[in-house]
């Protein structure tokens, strides 16, 4: 799967990084790409949802529609 990479003013303004629960939960880090969006139709999104609903994750917003 291949994620779109984030530039520095919408991973603050709008995936709102460092900023707690209103962090969006779909925020990823690659190494060799910097931050992710991780909100496209996947495996590895519905496990994001689980955890976030279940409480074991701190960023839990989900602040677009995916980029």
């Amino acid at each position: 799967m291949r994620l779109t990479k984030i530039d520095n003013i919408m991973l603050h303004e709008v995936c709102k990084i460092g900023q707690g629960a209103d962090c969006c939960r779909y925020l990823l880090h690659d190494p060799d790409n910097g931050f992710e969006c991780g909100n496209q139709p996947s495996r590895l999104r519905d496990t994001i949802d689980d955890r976030a609903i279940a409480g074991s994750m701190t960023a839990v917003s989900i602040n677009c529609a995916g980029i």
